[in-house]
This record gives structure tokens, sequence and C-alpha cells, in this order.
């Protein structure tokens, strides 16, 4: 019975921690202004999005990364 508790614990937490880094963390980044968070969120999960939405670009001024590549780009422009 203890080994049974056990596993429906262990079931449990796996299943909250999937919802969470799956549903619940995008979510709160996408109502955030900044997009970078949503990109380095995309990058570091391997998430790849798909659909008739535009994908993300941040510039900090002397780069620019998109969610497409994730690699930082130096900007060819002064």
């Amino acid at each position: 019975m203890k080994t049974r508790n056990q596993f429906i614990l262990i079931a449990v937490i796996v299943i909250v921690i999937i919802v969470i880094t799956t549903i619940i963390i995008p979510a709160i980044l996408h109502r955030q202004s900044d997009r970078l968070g949503i990109i380095l969120y995309n990058c570091a999960m391997g998430f790849e999005r798909s659909g008739s939405l535009g994908l993300y670009t941040h510039d900090n001024g002397t780069h620019t990364i998109d969610e497409t590549s994730c690699v930082w780009k130096k900007n060819m422009l002064p």
C-alpha cells in the first residue's frame, strides 16, 4: 500500500511539473511586454512555434535574436 501511495504522489508531481512548464510559464511570459523572455524560453525548451502568428524577434541595439534560429546575430547597420 505504501508503494502505491508513493507511486501516485510521484505521478501527481510529474503531471504538475509538466503542466507548469508547458502551460503556465508560457501563459505568464506571453502577458509580458518583453519578448526576449518568450524567445529564450522557447529556445531553451526546444519548442518550435507554428501557425499564422508571427515569430518574435528582439533587438538589443547591437545584436538581434529570433525564435527560428535562437542565435544572436550582429546587426550590420551601425
